[in-house]
């Protein structure tokens, strides 16, 4: 179980790292939760040091909606020159 933020908790179904130049650019998380799913994102600004930032979560109905946008995001970060993991 992974704890989603808030004070959801739910089954992992994907996370994908994504890098550029060896460097974590955002780590996303797909996460069964409840009788949906959530996509949730720690995104690291360019300066070494700072903490990340946390974008969503994004509310879908299904897991398999959740796993299309993640699929989706990791499409656009490749796109955009990002290694992913």
């Amino acid at each position: 179980m992974t704890e989603a933020y808030g004070s959801s908790v739910g089954r992992e179904l994907a996370t994908r790292h994504a890098r550029r130049d060896g460097r974590t650019i955002v780590v996303l998380r797909a996460l069964a939760v409840g009788e949906g799913s959530i996509v949730e994102a720690e995104v690291y600004p360019g300066r070494a040091g700072t903490p990340p930032t946390h974008a969503g979560p994004y509310r879908f109905g299904t897991a398999a909606e959740a796993t299309t946008f993640l699929a989706a995001a990791v499409e656009a970060l490749t796109y955009l020159g990002c290694e992913i993991e």
